[in-house]
């Protein structure tokens, strides 16, 4: 570049020396010089001359009619390039100038970069920044980053799927999609500035490889345990992002803990390993791989989803707590063959459908009081689950005077009654000919299983109780009384109930009688259970068509054991007596009592009422009535509030 200036005016004669100093742009190293003086006027023959001092030196050149040089070294003020004029070599008249005029410009050093740009290998859905400093220039250095392989500026969709960001800064932000494929493109950048003399400068070129096979794998190194730490992956924290895979080795140090919400492709978690989510959720858009011989896990308040269009598979071994399902309507996610899949919190059909394929999908419990739900029944919640379940109930040891009875029912179709305990032997029960609560006739049948059938026990209400064969299929809804000696589990298997309700029909042959312990007994009491997966809730239902309010359940154990007490939250697989007033009333176990509320098996079923209990000092046992006060009650039985103090008689099997 070359910077003029133009002289305005003659030089006159002056008294004295007198300096002045010129205002100048700043320069590059290489700029060249000139002042240009005007020509004619009345000189009396002189002319201007010129000389010149490189910036940072001490020299002058020798005077001469050359206005013009160039700058080749860097310096300010009074070490900045600088330019004499005089009026000389006079012939008459006028005489040489004794004060000069001076310019002076501040140079600075060409542009150069300091540092050059890295590449990387660049995941789907990662954004990588590649960054340069350089120095130099005027008035501002600036920036262009280009593809090295056509020396044009970079524009996003190249390659496909890319785009970029800061292509004018000194760091360019290059963003890669799911889209962008397996290539190599090579960057570099142009730094430049506008001032004179300042030349361009190129980095050197740096591939960036584009790769649809990379995957972020955990080695546990950082400094903490989570997630977000870089420490703790191969190649930096996962980008979030449906293309992200991801795997977390078993024998690994630490545990990764999320510490706000994650999105990956394809997961695969070690032997052993957990996955702490505290409350946020770890969305998979791949396919889920757990342990191989050690179940994998995932503990915390959130969520595990599976999500997308297309289909996912589920394999090896994982404990989750909430397994969530959200994907398009036509697509599932399968559990793989050998592939065991354990829930102990929810399985939530949000869309889309889980198959438990040829995997095992089990529903835990891990006590009496504990049992995973299956939801398909919060609002707005449209999947579906296929396939066959195992479902577990924990019980808790029966008290010596409940008999060994538990009351449960099936949350399952189709599962035969043998994987309740039931043996070959079915048949009605022989009472006794006084009714004896305590015991039956030496020539009864005796099994493990027991179904309750009114029309039989005309004579004597024992006498309903049936023994169930272990070929039989448990009947959604149906109430069985299951003995259980100890503490345990069950476990059944069966295609998993999702009606949106199940019926039983009642019946009342209008019988009445009187065991040998004096407790009068009377037809209608049909026992029904909760055929689902979640706990019903039947706080706010009054009475249906045909039949009471009333909710009874048996007590197994604790003080109450040996009893019959009111509820209104019945938990998954609990058995319960209802009460029918007319012979082919359909009973109808609504879905839409779901909740899921924590499992509470007993709830007293008003919240304003006078609870008398009577303690037996040598058992400790207790005997429990309920009194309770409502301005819509009569002085008859009340189907809405009324219940029967039922006697153990029932239960005496």
């Amino acid at each position: 570049g070359t910077v003029s200036v133009i002289l305005s005016g003659q030089v006159t004669d002056p008294t004295s020396a007198t300096p002045t100093q010129a205002t100048s742009t700043v320069v590059c190293v290489g700029a060249t010089l000139s002042v240009t003086s005007p020509t004619g006027g009345t000189d009396a023959g002189c002319q201007f001359e010129y000389r010149f001092q490189n910036a940072g030196s001490a020299t002058w050149s020798a005077w001469g009619t050359t206005n013009s040089f160039t700058v080749t070294q860097t310096g300010s003020g009074a070490s900045a390039a600088k330019i004499q004029v005089r009026r000389g070599s006079c012939a008459g008249g006028c005489s040489e100038s004794a004060g000069l005029l001076q310019y002076s410009w501040t140079s600075v050093s060409d542009t150069l970069d300091r540092t050059e740009p890295l590449g990387s290998t660049v995941c789907p859905n990662y954004s990588f920044v590649m960054h340069v400093t350089a120095t130099g220039g005027a008035p501002t250095l600036m920036y262009e980053w280009q593809f090295l392989n056509t020396s044009t500026i970079v524009t996003n969709a190249t390659p496909t799927g890319v785009s970029y960001s800061g292509e004018t800064t000194p760091s360019l932000t290059i963003n890669s999609t799911a889209t962008t494929p397996n290539i190599t493109e090579p960057y570099w950048v142009k730094v430049y500035a506008t001032g004179p003399g300042c030349d361009a400068t190129y980095s050197l070129g740096a591939d960036v490889v584009f790769s649809t096979a990379c995957s972020y794998v955990w080695t546990g190194l950082g400094v903490d345990d989570n997630w977000t730490t870089s420490g703790n992956w191969n190649i930096g924290v996962p980008v979030n992002g449906c293309g992200t895979p991801v795997t977390i080795p078993s024998g690994t140090p630490r545990n990764p803990v999320l510490t706000g919400n994650v999105t990956v492709g394809d997961i695969t978690v070690g032997d052993s390993k957990v996955i702490h989510l505290a409350n946020n959720t770890l969305t998979t858009c791949g396919n889920w791989t757990g342990g191989t011989t050690s179940p994998s896990e995932v503990t915390g308040a959130g969520s595990v989803v599976l999500t997308g269009s297309t289909a996912q598979t589920i394999s090896g071994r994982t404990k989750f707590e909430t397994l969530r399902i959200n994907k398009s309507a036509a697509s599932t996610a399968t559990i793989q063959a050998n592939s065991f899949i354990d829930i102990y919190t929810a399985v939530e059909l949000q869309s889309g459908t889980l198959s438990s394929g040829t995997g095992r999908l089990t529903f835990k419990s891990n006590s009496a009081d504990h049992i995973a739900v299956l939801d398909n029944f919060t609002s707005g919640f449209t999947g579906t689950l296929t396939g066959t379940i195992y479902a577990e109930r924990g019980y808790a040891a029966p008290s010596a005077n409940s008999y060994n009875q538990h009351f449960m029912g099936s949350p399952v179709s189709n599962a035969n009654l043998s994987q309740f305990g039931a043996g070959s032997t079915s048949g009605f029960v022989t009472p006794t000919a006084s009714c004896d609560e305590t015991q039956l006739a030496s020539t009864s049948v005796y099994g493990s299983v027991f179904s309750y059938d009114q029309a039989n026990g005309d004579n004597c209400s024992m006498a309903g109780w049936k023994v169930e064969a272990g070929s039989v299929a448990a009947s959604p809804s149906k109430g069985y009384s299951v003995a259980k000696t100890g503490s345990g589990t069950l476990v059944v298997n069966g295609l998993p109930n999702l009606a949106a309700s199940y019926t039983q029909t009642g019946a009342n042959d209008g019988w009445t009688n009187t065991t040998l312990q004096g407790h009068p007994m009377g037809a209608g009491w049909i026992l029904v259970s909760n055929p689902y997966l979640a706990t019903l809730d039947f706080t706010n239902l009054g009475a249906q068509s045909g039949f009471d309010a009333q909710i009874k359940v048996w007590v197994t154990h604790g003080p109450g054991a040996g009893s019959y007490q009111d509820a209104t939250v019945i938990a998954p697989f609990q058995a319960f007596f209802i009460r029918n007033n007319v012979t082919g009333q359909q009973y109808t176990i609504d879905g839409t009592l779901r909740t899921r509320t924590p499992q509470t098996f007993q709830m007293q079923a008003n919240d304003h009422q006078l609870v008398i209990t009577a303690t037996n000092n040598n058992t400790s046992l207790i005997d429990i009535t309920t009194v309770a006060f409502n301005s819509d009650a009569t002085s008859s039985f009340d189907p809405d509030y009324d219940a029967n103090k039922l006697s153990s008689s029932l239960e005496s099997v």
